[in-house]
Order: structure tokens, then C-alpha cells, then sequence
């Protein structure tokens, strides 16, 4: 199992604090930054070089999708994942548009997060 270097990125303070208690539960995560917008994570992201992104859609000034092509961009190897209340198919279809490596509901984040992990520690896939 390889180690995650991750960041979060939601406007939300209270979320990415509850997001990065949980992650900090799961072997193997190292939480490298936070974002509190799009531009931001775009900034870390591309400074840092993290192994994974997870991002949420609605942010300021730059939305997780275009901050996600963005990144990918420019380092296709970052793993980014969506993770929303907006569980749209429209939503999951401008995701994979971006490039996204997953997406998951806020509402299932737990589980969603769980696989997604695994998957990336393990060298596996994860559909979007």
C-alpha cells in the first residue's frame, strides 16, 4: 500500500475540517494543503505536485471543474476526484469532460472515499 499525498479543496471551512478529520482516520493519507477556492487549488496543486486532489464543484472563483482541467492540464498523473452534493448526471458528465478520476456524492462520502482510497493505494481503477 503506497502512502497519499492529498489536498482538499472546498470554500466550506467546516467541511474541509470534517473531511480532513476523517481522512486522517485512514492509513496510509497525508493531508499536504488545503484550498478554500478554485484558484487556490490550481496554485497548490501545481506548486505541490499531491498524488490526489479531492475537490468539490462550487467553489469561488474558479469552479472544481474548470480547476480540474486546469490541473490536468498540466500534470495528467494527479488524481483528481469530485466530491459534491451536486450528484447530477450532468455534473458527472462535466467531470469526466475535465478529466476527473472519480466522482463522488458528499451524501455517500464515507463509502465513496473508502473505494476511491483503496483504489488509488492499490494501483486501481475507479470509475467516474
Amino acid at each position: 500500500m503506497r502512502r497519499l499525498r492529498v489536498i482538499i479543496a472546498d470554500d466550506n471551512a467546516e467541511f474541509r475540517r470534517t473531511l480532513s478529520e476523517y481522512l486522517q482516520t485512514m492509513d496510509g493519507i497525508d493531508i499536504v494543503a488545503e484550498a478554500i477556492d478554485g484558484k487556490h487549488v490550481v496554485e497548490l496543486a501545481l506548486k505541490i505536485k499531491p498524488d490526489v486532489v479531492i475537490m468539490d464543484i462550487s467553489m469561488p472563483l474558479l469552479t472544481g471543474i474548470e480547476s480540474t482541467r486546469l490541473i490536468k492540464n498540466h500534470y495528467p498523473e494527479i488524481t483528481v476526484v469530485i466530491l459534491t452534493l451536486h450528484d447530477a448526471a450532468v455534473y458527472r458528465q462535466l467531470a469526466k469532460e475535465a478529466l476527473a478520476d472519480g466522482f463522488i456524492s458528499k451524501n455517500a462520502m464515507k463509502t465513496g472515499l473508502e473505494r476511491f482510497i483503496a483504489s488509488q493505494q492499490f494501483g486501481k481503477t475507479y470509475e467516474v
